[in-house]
């Protein structure tokens, strides 16, 4: 499968778990993720490892193929609304972010976005998280890729998305 450049949005503890999960898995390069945060000292340590890091959201979307977004759900809709003008149908955006449906997502990113929502854990960074997928349908033609990406961290279901509640209470 092509492989492709990956950015994460966010990097606490499941950001930076997920970054650490890639690095460990070898998918793909650190040289092809990216990571950003507010919190410049956060990212220092991806840097060290050859990740690309930066406190502009817009600017490692631009530069990647999937957006994975990891930040508290309060932040969800002002990020989402930063990288608005640089999402396209090309990109695929995953959100981790709890409680946030796939229509709110759409609404927010755009209807030609592919758009996934995942539910790891932070075992994740071990590779050995299980993460529940749920997609629109839309959104199929990229459900190989993802469940790859998710099946190099772990263990990988894909669900409906009415079952993400409570899949998140249980990861």
């Amino acid at each position: 499968m092509e492989k492709k450049k990956i950015a994460i949005i966010g990097a606490g503890n499941m950001g930076g778990a997920i970054v650490n999960g890639l690095l460990k898995s070898g998918f793909i390069a650190s040289s092809e993720i990216y990571i950003s945060d507010p919190k410049i000292s956060i990212l220092k340590d991806f840097e060290a490892k050859g990740v690309n890091i930066s406190e502009r959201n817009q600017d490692i979307a631009k530069a990647a193929d999937v957006i994975i977004i990891a930040v508290k759900p309060y932040h969800f809709s002002t990020v989402a609304k930063e990288l608005k003008p640089v999402l396209s149908s090309e990109k695929i955006l995953i959100s981790i972010v709890a409680g946030v449906e796939i229509n709110h997502i759409e609404s927010e990113a755009g209807k030609e976005v592919p758009v996934f929502r995942a539910m790891p854990n932070t075992a994740i960074s071990l590779q050995e998280s299980l993460t529940c997928i749920s997609t629109n349908g839309k959104s199929i033609a990229h459900l190989d890729y993802v469940v790859e990406l998710f099946d190099n961290l772990g263990k990988t279901v894909v669900i409906n998305e009415e079952l993400m509640a409570a899949a998140t209470v249980l990861s």
